[in-house]
Formats: C-alpha cells, sequence, structure tokens
C-alpha cells in the first residue's frame, strides 16, 4: 500500500489523524537454509530493484571472506513484500570469491571474482546478466570481464549507466603469483563496457599501491566517481571522469580516514610489504568497514551532491607510562588466573608455540565505563623464530556463567613493521581480560602497554568507531568536514556503514550499533537514519532489527560478520538487508542468516519539503505543507490524485508555508495528494502522493469523489448521507434552473446512488450542478455531460 500523511515525526500515529501503517516493518529471515556440516553461514549480501523488480544476492558457506561460498539469490515483484526463493545464480559457483551487482532497465549484470580452496584466481572477473525476474529466468552464460593483468581481483564495484548503455567496474587488484601465498601491493583498477557488458575495456591503473575497497558511481551527466581507501596515507581518496571513463582526473584526497585498524575481526591490513597470506584468517589478514559512496540524482536542491560514508575512530593522544612494568605469572592460558596490571603499565612476557602445542597469556585490568585507552605493543625476535607475529585479543564482561566477550583484536609485530594500536571506550566499569598468543614456531617474548587515551577536539568521531559522512557539490575538488551520523553513547562501537540517496534527496544511511547492550556493547542491532537537508544534519536514528546478534566467543570470532550489508532506495521503499547471527536457544548461535526489513518513504520529507501533512476535517480534507529551501522555488501547486484523475486544490507562489482546504473531500475514503514545487532553473519537485482516509463516521453529506467526471447518460451519480433526514436531491443548469430532480422525501443514512437522467432530451452535453440537501446539510457538485 503507497501513501500516507507525510510527518516530521519518524515513528508511527498521529492521533485524529489518517490511519497510518507503521514507518519501519517488522524484520524477517528473508531465507532459511539447512546448511551441510562444511556451510554454516549467510553473508555480503547485495540487493538491486527496478521497479516493483527486485533482487537479493548473498553468499553461502564460508565464516571468512576467502572461504568457499556459493552464491544465493531470491526475488521480488511487489517491492520487497514477498520474496521467492530462486536457489544458485545458474548453476553452482563452488569457491565463490567476491561479487558486485547492478541494475538497468528490468536487467540485472553481476560480476563475480572467483576463488578456488580459499585462494583468489587471478586474471578474470566474470560476468552474467539475468534479462528478467519471472519463471523460467536465467542467468546468460559466463564471459570474462576483465583480462590483461596477472593480479587477484577483489573487492568489485559495479555501476549501470542505462541511458548510455555503459557498465563501469572497478576492483582491487593484487599483485603476486596464482597461488597467492605472497602478495606484495593493492591497487585500483578501472574498467568499462560500452555495450551493457557484452565486451570491456583493458584495465586502467587508478591508484598507487596499498589501496582497496573502491567504490564507482555515475553522476546524473554520466560522470564517473571511484573512490577508495588508501590505507598507507590514512586517508579516502578519489578520481572523477567527465568522458564516461575514458579519461580521469588526477587523484584527489576526500578526507583523513582514521580507522582503528586493529579493533574486531573485520579489518585490514595493507598489503605493502611482504607476508604469509598461508596464515589461517583472520590472523594476519584483516578488513575494515567498506567505503560506501552515492549521488544525488534527484531533482532538489542538492542535485549531483556527492556522498561518501566510513568508519572512523577520534584522533587523540596517549596518557602517561606509569613506569611499572608487570610480568607474567599466571599458568597458561588461565582467565581464572590472569595475572593483573593496571592502566599504565607496561607488560612483559613470553608465549611459546610448536607442532604439537601453543601457549596463551592471560591479562587482567580493572576499568570505568566510559574511559578510553590505547593498546600498543611488540614483539621481539626469539632463537627459533625468523618472523616474530602474535595476536592479542581483548575480552571484557564477566557473565554470571564465565563468559567473556570478545571486543578488540590487535596484533603485536616486530616493532619495524607499522601497527596500529586498538583504541577502546571500555562499555561498563568491571574486570577487563586480554589473551596473547603467538602464530610463529618457538619461543615469542613480547611486551604492551594499556594507557589512557583522550580524544582531541573537533574530531568527527569520538570514540573507538563512528559512522561519519561527508559530501561534495563540485565533482570532489572539494569536501564538507566530516560529520558523525550515528548518535549511540560514545563508549560503544558502530560499523558496517551502508548509505543511499533517494529520489526526494534524501540521504540514507544504516549501520550496525552497540547501544542496545547495557552491559558490554558486544550484542549489536541494526540501525537506520536520514538527512533531509542532503547530508547537513541526521534526523534521530532508529532501529531496524527486532533483535540482537552477536558475533564474538571468548576466544575466536564464531563467524565472520561479513564486510557489507544492502541499503536500496525503491518506489515507496527503503530495503535494507544484513547478516544476523541471532539464533533462539542458544549463547552465539548456530549459523548467520540474511535478515531484511523496509522503511516506508511516505513517512519521510524531502530536503525540498520539511513538512507535508494532511488530516480530515470539518468540510473536508485539510493539507499543510512547509518548504525545506523556499528561495529556489517559484510555485507550488497541490493537487489531489483520485480515480477522476488529477485535480488541482491551490497553487501559491514561493511562500515558506502554505495550507488548503480541500472542500471536495467529503465522502469516506481514501484521498492522495502530491506538492509540485517548481524552481527557478526549470527544474520540478514532486513530494508524496500523501493519503488521507476520511472515515465514514467523521464525513458529512458528500458526493462520492470517486464518481466518473465527466460523465456519461446513464453513469451513477453516488451520495453519502451520514444522517437521514427530509431530502431534496436535483440537477441544475449553468443558469441555476432546475433541469431534473433526483429524489424529493426521507433518505436514510448510507449511500444512494442515482442514474444520470435520460431525459429531458433538451438536456445537451456541457456543465452542471449537483445539489443535495438532507436535514441542514448541503453538498454541491459540479460535473460535466458528455455524450
Amino acid at each position: 500500500m503507497r501513501g500516507r500523511a507525510v510527518v516530521a515525526a519518524v515513528i508511527l500515529l498521529l492521533p485524529g489523524r489518517h490511519t497510518a501503517a507503521q514507518l519501519i516493518e517488522k524484520d524477517r529471515m528473508l531465507e532459511s537454509v539447512a546448511f551441510p556440516a562444511s556451510q554454516t553461514h549467510e553473508g555480503q549480501p547485495r540487493a538491486v530493484f527496478g521497479g516493483e523488480m527486485g533482487l537479493a544476492l548473498w553468499t553461502l558457506g564460508g565464516s571468512a571472506p576467502l572461504n568457499s561460498r556459493d552464491l544465493q539469490y531470491s526475488t521480488t515483484e511487489d517491492e520487497g513484500a514477498t520474496w521467492t526463493s530462486r536457489g544458485l545464480v545458474g548453476s553452482s559457483i563452488d569457491q565463490l570469491g567476491e561479487y558486485a551487482v547492478s541494475e538497468g532497465s528490468g536487467s540485472f549484470a553481476l560480476l563475480v571474482a572467483p576463488a578456488l580452496m580459499g585462494q583468489q584466481l587471478p586474471w578474470r572477473l566474470i560476468a552474467r546478466t539475468l534479462q528478467s525476474l519471472g519463471p523460467g529466468a536465467a542467468w546468460s552464460p559466463q564471459r570474462t570481464a576483465v583480462t590483461g593483468w596477472a593480479f587477484t581481483y577483489t573487492q568489485p564495484s559495479l555501476a549501470w549507466d542505462v541511458g548510455r548503455s555503459a557498465h563501469h567496474l572497478v576492483f582491487t587488484a593484487k599483485d603476486g603469483p596464482p597461488d597467492r601465498t605472497v602478495s606484495v601491493g593493492s591497487r585500483i583498477g578501472y574498467v568499462r563496457s560500452l555495450d551493457d557488458g557484452v565486451t570491456w575495456t583493458a584495465p586502467v591503473d587508478l591508484s598507487g599501491q596499498g589501496c582497496d575497497r573502491p567504490q564507482v558511481v555515475v553522476g546524473p551527466a554520466g560522470e564517473v566517481h571511484v573512490l577508495w581507501v588508501d590505507a598507507m596515507a590514512s586517508v579516502v581518496r578519489g578520481r572523477r571522469s567527465l568522458d564516461g571513463g575514458l579519461m580521469f582526473g588526477a587523484p584527489y584526497v576526500v578526507a583523513p580516514m582514521l580507522d582503528n585498524l586493529n579493533l574486531g575481526p573485520y579489518d585490514f591490513l595493507p598489503t605493502t610489504f611482504e607476508y604469509d597470506y598461508s596464515v589461517p584468517y583472520p590472523s594476519n589478514v584483516r578488513f575494515p568497514n567498506l567505503l560506501r559512496v552515492a549521488v544525488d540524482a534527484s531533482a532538489g536542491p542538492h542535485h549531483g551532491r556527492l556522498h561518501a560514508a566510513w568508519t572512523d575512530h577520534a584522533d587523540g593522544v596517549r596518557g602517561p607510562f606509569s613506569g611499572t612494568t608487570v610480568g607474567e605469572i599466571e599458568p597458561n592460558e588461565s582467565y581464572e588466573q590472569a595475572t593483573p596490571f593496571a592502566i599504565g603499565d607496561e607488560i612483559a612476557g613470553s608465549v611459546f608455540s610448536g607442532p604439537h602445542s601453543s601457549d596463551g597469556d592471560a591479562w587482567t585490568f580493572e576499568g570505568e565505563a566510559g574511559r578510553s585507552v590505547e593498546i600498543t605493543g611488540a614483539a621481539t625476535v626469539g632463537p627459533l623464530i625468523d618472523t616474530p607475529y602474535l595476536n592479542a585479543e581483548v575480552l571484557f564482561c564477566e557473565s554470571p556463567g564465565g563468559v567473556v566477550s570478545r571486543l578488540g583484536y590487535a596484533v603485536f609485530a616486530d616493532p619495524s613493521v607499522p601497527v596500529r594500536p586498538v583504541i577502546l571506550t571500555l562499555p561498563r566499569t568491571g574486570r577487563y581480560f586480554i589473551r596473547v598468543g603467538s602464530l610463529a614456531q618457538g619461543s615469542q617474548p613480547y611486551y604492551f602497554e594499556v594507557r589512557d587515551w583522550t580524544p582531541l577536539p573537533g574530531s568527527a568521531a569520538r570514540d573507538q568507531r563512528d559512522v561519519v559522512a561527508v559530501h561534495s557539490d563540485d565533482g570532489g575538488a572539494t569536501w564538507s568536514a566530516k560529520r558523525r551520523v550515528n548518535d549511540g553513547p560514545a563508549r560503544l562501537d558502530e560499523s558496517h556503514p551502508e548509505l543511499t540517496v533517494d529520489a526526494q534527496g534524501r540521504v540514507h544511511v544504516m549501520w550496525m550499533d552497540r547501544r542496545d547492550d547495557a552491559g558490554c556493547g558486544a550484542w549489536g542491532h541494526q540501525y537506520w537514519t536520514h538527512s533531509q537537508d542532503g547530508g547537513a544534519s541526521f534526523r534521530p536514528a532508529q532501529r531496524l532489527s527486532s533483535a540482537p546478534t552477536h558475533w564474538f566467543s571468548r576466544t575466536t570470532p564464531f563467524y565472520f560478520p561479513g564486510e557489507s550489508n544492502a541499503l536500496v532506495v525503491s518506489g515507496g521503499f527503503v530495503h535494507a538487508f544484513w547478516v544476523d547471527h541471532r539464533m533462539p536457544g542458544t549463547v552465539f548461535g548456530d549459523q548467520a542468516d540474511l535478515y531484511t526489513t523496509r522503511v516506508r518513504l511516505d513517512g519521510l520529507v524531502s530536503a525540498v519539503v520539511s513538512r507535508f501533512e494532511a488530516e480530515a476535517a470539518p468540510g473536508g480534507v485539510r493539507v499543510r505543507w512547509r518548504l525545506g529551501e523556499p528561495a529556489s522555488a517559484t510555485r507550488v501547486r497541490l493537487l489531489r490524485r483520485d480515480a477522476e484523475g488529477e485535480a488541482m486544490i491551490a497553487e501559491t507562489g514561493p511562500e515558506r508555508e502554505g495550507e488548503a482546504l480541500d472542500t471536495e473531500a467529503v465522502a469516506p475514503g481514501i484521498h492522495a495528494y502530491v506538492l509540485e514545487v517548481r524552481h527557478t532553473d526549470g527544474r520540478t519537485h514532486i513530494e508524496g502522493p500523501i493519503e488521507v482516509r476520511v472515515d465514514a463516521q467523521a464525513a458529512g453529506l458528500a458526493w462520492a469523489a470517486g464518481m466518473p467526471n465527466p460523465v456519461r447518460r446513464g453513469g451513477a451519480l453516488t451520495l453519502h448521507v451520514p444522517r437521514s433526514g427530509a431530502a431534496d436531491v436535483a440537477l441544475f443548469d449553468v443558469l441555476g434552473a432546475r433541469v431534473a430532480t433526483l429524489h424529493s422525501g426521507e433518505l436514510a443514512a448510507g449511500a444512494h446512488a442515482w442514474t444520470w437522467p435520460s431525459s429531458p432530451a433538451s438536456m445537451a452535453p456541457g456543465v452542471y450542478l449537483l445539489h443535495a440537501r438532507v436535514g441542514s446539510e448541503a453538498a454541491r457538485r459540479r460535473i460535466v455531460l458528455i455524450r
């Protein structure tokens, strides 16, 4: 169902107004799959829509990004109200790596980077298309989209410029031999197709080394924007093409990216120095939350604005070191007898890892809720190893059952290897634990410190990780300051942002949020917010998920939460998809599933119109509106849309506020309205439709709004009578002369219908007036007779 009165409040019903549906629908599992023992995870969702048709895809299989997986998909033909499972994409794509999908005029394009036994295959990205969603629809045969580089291709991002029959594809190209045991660099590649994916250009290098996570979008004029993460410089960079991808301008800096790279299992170690990929994930291959990019293609005041979002941590300073060194005294891997230390101490110990045994040291300290700490350390070279390499897991929040949950993850390497520290704002007062384990063979000495840490003034983020957004109105030449999007407590972590812009110019962002875990901040929900002023400010966030999810066990992540979720706007809804680990009756669950929900767009307002609402009132429907930026408006028209067509109710100039009473909308039923705002540059913005229900009990005497008009001889004329009484119902010509009496006498309450009189024969086509009086109430209706 479309449309209900648009209000500024984000959740639900306004007393005395129309009956409104809930803004955010209850979430539901998209599909439940009976997993074999080797396949216990759904993740990495993508979704695209074309009108009411939609396609959702996700991976099925391994818990880490490089594990073997299949690609599943479901389709919808009713804007996501229901979904139909379609199974695998074509035949099984065993060993699936990563993929991208896009939509154009009802067709769907898919790019897949295959993998084998946890190793990415080099040389190619596979392209397939789906022409429709109906029964029997099938994916096209595979064809190679990228060749010419002896690299591994990962992290594809695809944009489809339908009007120009162009596909634009960016990806990360990782140097190294095909078995990918060693990587020495990563950079951003670009290819395009000008025949809807049939043929592709040779790859073009857009970046230097140490870059990853590219995103590509196409602007309203066909300009191609590519943004990516330069992990070595800790910035987001971009390039723009004004000729459809033939030539790109010089790289520019969007903003510093202060990603707390060692926090959580979804971090990223840039591949600018050699290291061993054979070590099991997530020991030394860590992934950041992905950069997200969108462009405003609306007719609103921010037309063409480029938006970007990612997670950022606050810049800050370290507290003093106490000068106290604490040595290990606990039995190996004993949390019950963990070695105590205080914030500000230096910790020194040694672990041993061999073919048949592995040592782990446990440490503990007392912390207060809201206190920020920095954890940093290094390994020292031992006599039996060549490459020092240790990991440290921050454990926290003892429960009555003795279970603790992992909050952060760090790597202590040789001091010559630059590894960022972990920055944590402690979520509760109590004991915290750190476990240190070796990834190398032999004895491994180490040290680390836990010091106080204070954010510097002016940081967009406030603690270890917040969602931030920026925008540019000049194609990336200049960017706004970073603005924090999430509004939860500063002591908790937010991650996995998704970003999109709807047809009214509203900016939507969703992310994983841990504000609802009163204790540890380990349980996460999905939250969503939107901006009505082009990203300058964001409304209070609303929760999308109905139950929390938990990703971490005591020492290792149960499952990989994925590197991304999905957020799409189509028709009357914002569609959200995410990976969820909830399962009833278990502590951490036994698998991850794909969940989805919808947010109704007709409960929101745009940057152009900051208020648009309607309510049933005595004598009709009252509609009010307020312009967000009236300076660019030249004319505002309020229109009613119903079965009779479109009727103009009011027209004003560029006044900031307006109000109108639709005196013809008095019959019981639903009445729909749109606001048309014309701008000085000729663009027209359409807000709505919004709908208001007039109940039979509240309606007055009225002719049915849905009657045919114009009407032919023999057409039905329907009158709604709220209360019985003496009645006179007649038809008059434009001069006021009575030409026919339809009823004279008592009329009972209810609906009464008459047939347009076929006589007298002298009644010619033209304009007539229907007049009804029942008791003290009167109703008139102008009507046109045609042959």
